[in-house]
């Protein structure tokens, strides 16, 4: 019998198929995945969710096979180059890759970090047309990417959504899954062995911090999209794309201004003056873009750099502040644990010579920022032997150089311009393994190297699960939740609403009352009240305290806090216990909180006769209790 031969684009054709079967296969497990959450005893929020995730999937996992075909289509100049059966593996792994790639972005739970509904709230007010402002009549600029909020608003106008809060983490998803062919792209150009490209790509497709900032909801995906079709176009000497690309990243993080400098300088140098034409039009939309928001909010600085720099008070670890995240991030995403034991030395120098608290020896921070260290002179040493990467590393230099110097709380989006490097060094060191040459003992050495190779590109994966993940933060997000749930239903007509974490509770709250951002990040006039008295901050494990000048003086109708915010200042209060009826309370643990506060100001509650809270609280007559008595009587 002869042997059926099949054809390139054949061969393309079924792996594909297989693909979209396999998506179909795992959509029909969300029974699998709500009786397992069941066992984990998970919030019924996080089980109402499940359903419509997995049905999302499948529409989006189906849809995603679009670009995949456009790029194995654009790519079938080089694929001539190989024999059937090396296209076959080489399409196979990529295909699995990207398996991996869109069920790990797609099946997460659209809840994003606290800082993303302040994003969430400006594009559904924008939607509305009445207000460029979170609180309505307050221009108050309290956001950073303008793009990504831009993006957000077009497609949910495109989409005649206004639940932005779903939208987002579907967008994010697939801008990564957009990352991971461009990076597939981008290393095919840059290193000489195909082979190079799938452990870029696998490393990316593991990455556990990738697969979390989907659903955190931020503009980590669309910077690193941004940052590798940057690189792609210089790559390929598409001037034009490439001053658009950085452009677009000035306008999605205010610190992109150090990219867009220094490529532009790279461009400048490369090209001469006749590159001025193709910079001319980015520019100038610049310019209008920072006009509009200077014209309404009479700043181009976000108010977020003014509420933050006064808001935190604690540093308890050097993760605490970005240039510590960055680094020690980037060392366990580069290398896991593997080069970790030998730096231990570091701590314990460290600790001889200037006696460091027992828990940051004992947590080995300094030998983990070192690792960081590594993995970025890591990159420079490559970049002298692959000159495209040279412009990444001095961007990073510089961005990293700006991060000690202003020294900012962390977030993890800061981390989003390094993300890119451990796929890149990935790639780069396994092109050393895969080119081996040693006379005695080759397949021994291949075979160890290999196996450090796979630990650091698949350490994550080995130790956590990657879809439907719940963050440290995810009970004090639902909190938040239940809470502006509760007042959508008593406090409709109340004039004010404060809160420290203003996020999920602004978001999903829908009465008529001005929110009040304790913090300062959304709201100017609390600000004033910082620093806290030292007598009033926390004594828990946590970044920043409530002023109580602030809640005393502006007077919320509402208030809604943990108490680890103001346990020692606002609970301890004999004028703010006497003014303010806790109203209702929800457990919770984070940061070491008792749980989630209702107050509502005394005089507001015979104004607003819609009001109704626990009868039990209306009709006391015993004198007011401190607040962790009355919470512990709920």
């Amino acid at each position: 019998m002869n042997a059926i031969t099949l054809s390139k684009r054949q061969i393309a054709f079924l792996l594909v198929l297989l693909l979209i079967l396999a998506f179909v296969y795992v959509s029909l497990q969300a029974p699998w995945a709500t009786a397992s959450l069941i066992t984990d005893h998970a919030d019924q929020e996080l089980l109402r969710l499940v359903p419509r995730i997995f049905s999302q999937f499948l529409i989006a996992s189906i849809g995603s096979t679009a670009p995949l075909l456009l790029y194995l289509y654009a790519g079938r100049s080089q694929i001539r180059t190989l024999n059937s059966r090396q296209f076959f593996l080489e399409c196979a792994i990529f295909l699995c890759l990207y398996f991996v790639v869109v069920t790990t972005r797609f099946l997460q739970f659209p809840i994003a970090q606290d800082d993303a509904y302040h994003d969430y709230k400006y594009v559904q007010n924008w939607l509305s047309f009445k207000t460029l402002d979170y609180n309505q009549g307050e221009h108050v600029l309290g956001y950073t990417s303008h793009l990504h909020l831009i993006l957000l608003f077009v497609l949910a106008l495109a989409s005649s959504t206004h639940d932005i809060a779903l939208l987002s983490p579907i967008v994010n998803a697939a801008f990564s899954c957009l990352v991971f062919i461009a990076l597939h792209a981008l290393c095919l150009r840059i290193f000489p062995d195909r082979r190079q490209a799938l452990l870029a790509c696998a490393a990316f497709a593991f990455s556990k911090y990738d697969a979390m900032e989907v659903s955190d909801g931020k503009e980590t995906a669309l910077v690193q999209l941004l940052i590798v079709f940057s690189l792609l176009s210089q790559t390929a000497q598409r001037w034009g794309w490439h001053a658009w690309s950085a452009t677009l990243l000035f306008l999605t993080r205010p610190e992109g201004l150090i990219w867009l400098v220094l490529n532009a300088v790279h461009d400048l140098r490369a090209q001469g003056s006749r590159i001025l034409k193709f910079w001319l039009f980015p520019l100038l939309l610049i310019g209008i873009i920072y006009g509009i928001i200077f014209f309404h909010y009479s700043t181009v600085i976000p108010h977020g750099a003014l509420g933050r720099s006064a808001m935190f008070q604690s540093v308890f670890e050097p993760a605490n502040r970005a240039p510590g995240y960055i680094l020690t991030t980037l060392g366990y995403e580069t290398f896991g644990d593997i080069v970790l034991p030998p730096l231990t030395l570091v701590d314990a120098i460290f600790d001889k010579c200037f006696k460091i608290a027992d828990y940051l020896v004992a947590q080995t921070w300094f030998a983990r920022i070192l690792q960081g260290a590594l993995a970025l002179l890591a990159l420079g040493l490559a970049s002298r032997s692959i000159p495209d990467l040279r412009i990444y590393f001095y961007s990073l230099s510089f961005m990293l150089i700006f991060f000690v110097a202003t020294n900012p709380w962390t977030f993890t989006w800061y981390y989003s311009w390094f993300s890119l490097v451990p796929p890149l060094l990935v790639a780069f060191a396994g092109g050393y393994v895969l080119n081996l040459r040693i006379p005695r003992y080759q397949a021994l050495a291949k075979l160890a190297l290999g196996g450090v190779l796979i630990y650091i590109v698949a350490h994550d994966a080995i130790w956590s699960k990657h879809v439907l993940m719940q963050s440290n933060d995810l009970p004090r997000l639902l909190t938040y939740k239940k809470a502006s749930d509760y007042l959508n239903i008593y406090c409709q007509d109340a004039n004010t609403l404060a809160s420290y974490e203003p996020g999920v509770l602004g978001y999903y709250y829908t009465g008529r009352a001005k929110m009040i951002d304790l913090g300062g990040l959304l709201s100017d006039e609390p600000l004033r009240f910082y620093p806290v008295p030292a007598c009033d901050m926390t004594r828990r494990l946590v970044w920043g305290s409530i002023p109580p000048e602030a809640v005393l003086k502006l007077k919320p109708d509402c208030f809604v806090t943990l108490d680890c915010f103001c346990d020692n200042g606002l609970f301890k209060n004999d004028a703010f216990l006497s003014q303010y009826r806790l109203v209702r309370f929800w457990p919770c643990s984070t940061w070491g909180s008792n749980g989630l506060y209702v107050f509502i100001k005394m005089d507001s509650l015979t104004r607003n006769p819609n009001f109704k809270p626990f009868q039990e609280e209306l009709s006391s007559s015993a004198p007011q209790k401190s607040s962790q008595d009355r919470a512990s009587h709920k």
